[in-house]
């Protein structure tokens, strides 16, 4: 809860392919999907008094938009650039010009080969978090909303 028992908003965006990650190699990433790890963070969220608000999307242009429209709702953001993390140079922009605390998320270190330290965006978080893929999101949301108090 903000200073004015308000309930922190936080803008979750899930990035390219987020959707197909119950397609993704069961040896690493087990038999999670995208509605799997939103029901989780929702639970997460109603147990921390926090209300959110879910996006994936992949399409670049569509995250931005949305970063965009939801800026004055949100006091933070939850993100999972997925690959755009390595190329996105106008989502970098969208970070640095909204100005809101934001915590990059990744299931895993590697994504289509490169690591994930080598993130354009982590510049404009507040935190990187790195798996595992089982509590990733959880350490995640818990980082913004100490950042938030």
């Amino acid at each position: 809860m903000s200073a004015d028992n308000d309930p922190w908003h936080v803008l979750v965006i899930h990035g390219p392919n987020m959707n197909l990650i119950g397609k993704r190699p069961r040896q690493v990433f087990g038999t999670l999907t995208l509605d799997k790890i939103n029901r989780s963070i929702r639970r997460q969220a109603h147990e921390l008094g926090v209300q959110l608000k879910i996006f994936q999307s992949n399409s670049e242009s569509d995250i931005v938009t949305k970063l965009q429209r939801q800026r004055k709702w949100a006091d933070g953001i939850f993100l999972n650039p997925s690959t755009l993390c390595f190329s996105s140079y106008t989502l970098l922009d969208t970070l640095e010009l909204i100005g809101l605390p934001t915590v990059e998320v990744h299931l895993t270190q590697t994504l289509a080969g490169r690591d994930v330290s080598e993130s354009l965006l982590k510049s404009q978080c507040i935190s990187q978090i790195v798996g595992p893929v089982d509590d990733a999101y959880r350490q995640g949301l818990d980082t913004l909303i100490t950042n938030l108090q």
